[in-house]
């Protein structure tokens, strides 16, 4: 369960900021597309003002993400400077990740 302020002025509202660091979630990875997604387009959008005006960007995804389509597609793993999972799953070629594989990190 998580909470989460969305919609067209919250989407607005963080692209007034600016983040050193950003932590973003995806409910799927395609590691051969290299695409991310989430779960609404409210959230995506929201995602995507969020990266625009961060320096660094960390995506944090489970190995049962990997390789699961979702509804929206928000980023492509090269948009991100570092990859966070509990585990690489063996049938995921993480050559394929193409801008991070060199910064992913288990975690």
């Amino acid at each position: 369960y998580h909470e989460t302020v969305v919609g067209s002025l919250a989407t607005s509202e963080a692209g007034n900021f600016r983040y050193d660091l950003a932590f973003i979630g995806a409910s799927g990875l395609d590691p051969i597309t290299k695409e991310c997604y989430s779960a609404s387009l409210e959230v995506a959008a929201q995602k995507q003002a969020v990266m625009k005006h961060s320096i660094t960007n960390v995506l944090l995804v489970d190995s049962g993400k990997f390789e699961k389509r979702g509804f929206c597609l928000f980023a492509m793993t090269d948009e991100f400077d570092i990859v966070y999972t509990d585990e690489i799953p063996q049938e995921c070629n993480i050559e394929n990740l193409a801008g991070v594989e060199k910064n992913y990190e288990k975690v």
